[in-house]
């Protein structure tokens, strides 16, 4: 039986922070981390969804599939993002989704953050005027 244990984040040993698995093993063994790329879980069902195909092979004759460790080819989307710029293709195959898909969701994204700098441009002019008419006053 092939049993896939999603480790909660307390676990002693389990990197904090990025300069605690920047140097770790690769593939990275914390598929429970949100950064991982190997497993995703469908939030309405509880589902693993396998993002990269091949990972898992059914030899012939056996009752259970056998993880295939050399199909890995990231296993960590901050490793990915650390590197120079990638493709749509790229990005699509790490994340188990195509092309057009990953195309979409940059743009969705695009989008959203050139709202929110739009928004926050006149937060940040409104906050200022009102830093400078209220000083900060600290009581005892």
């Amino acid at each position: 039986m092939l049993a896939v244990r999603i480790d909660p984040v307390d676990v002693p040993g389990r990197p904090q922070c990025r300069s605690e698995c920047s140097d770790g093993p690769r593939p990275c063994p914390w598929i429970g981390c949100r950064y991982h790329l190997l497993v995703d879980l469908d939030p309405r069902t509880g589902r693993i969804i396998w993002n990269q195909p091949g990972i898992l092979y059914w030899p012939e004759g056996a009752d259970e599939p056998v993880f295939n460790p050399e199909m890995i080819s990231d296993s960590c989307a901050l490793d990915v993002a650390e590197r120079s710029p990638q493709t749509l293709l790229r990005i699509g195959r790490l994340l188990g989704i195509t092309k057009e898909r990953t195309r979409q969701i940059e743009k969705s994204i695009l989008g959203t953050l050139r709202r929110r700098r739009k928004g926050l441009h006149g937060l940040r002019d409104h906050a200022f005027i009102h830093v400078q008419e209220r000083p900060v006053t600290r009581s005892l």
